[in-house]
């Protein structure tokens, strides 16, 4: 134990720039550092014992906060299997023309909040507000190419899914170049457009 520390504390080595951060920000929430400190490692410990990093669960609070303000409902994915099927029986290049548009909207709204950075969420975006196993996107100033897997994506679904993305990497100013999906499972090509 340190001289002039109280018992049961212990001092901990920090950059100084990061105290400085940390003490502007208590001093916004109106506590001391050392209040302000334990309260938030506290909630990142709690992040971990809920088998999460405090990057993921911040990644998934960003992404929450998106998708509330764009609208975005959540549905039990069996009604939605149900009510995709009854759309596409009644007019399905209807029903794909529309989640294309409501892809090209919500492209366009992540591109007026992350600007150039829009095309870095969208994998995660996509994992969350679609409940997919995996997503997987790469990309560079040319190409990109997505990936994602979901073991209860219907075909219909899916299909839907890959008008929708379609939408949203066309406002981000990509055209679909390629690409194949069955049920649950797609792997999408998209060329970046310049437009004169």
């Amino acid at each position: 134990m340190i001289p002039g520390t109280k018992s049961g504390q212990k001092l901990l080595s920090l950059p100084e720039e990061l105290v400085d951060r940390l003490q502007r920000a208590a001093s916004r929430k109106g506590l001391s550092l050392t209040a302000y400190s334990a309260e938030n490692l506290e909630e990142a410990l709690k992040a971990e014992d809920n088998g999460v990093s405090l990057d993921e669960a911040i990644e998934s609070y960003r992404i929450l906060r998106v998708q509330l303000a764009s609208g975005a409902v959540q549905v039990p994915r069996q009604r939605l299997d149900t009510v995709v099927k009854n759309l596409f029986a009644s007019d399905k290049e209807a029903t794909l023309s529309d989640w294309a548009e409501a892809g090209k909207w919500y492209g366009a709204y992540l591109r007026t909040l992350f600007g150039e950075d829009a095309i870095e969420v969208i994998g995660g975006v996509l994992k969350v507000s679609w409940n997919l196993d995996e997503v997987e996107m790469r990309q560079d100033e040319m190409e990109a190419e997505l990936r994602l897997a979901s073991f209860a994506l219907s075909e219909e679904v899916t299909e839907l899914l890959v008008s929708y993305i379609t939408g949203v990497m066309g406002s981000l100013g990509y055209e679909r170049r390629g690409g194949e999906f069955i049920g649950g499972l797609a792997k999408l090509s998209f060329e970046r457009i310049f437009h004169k």
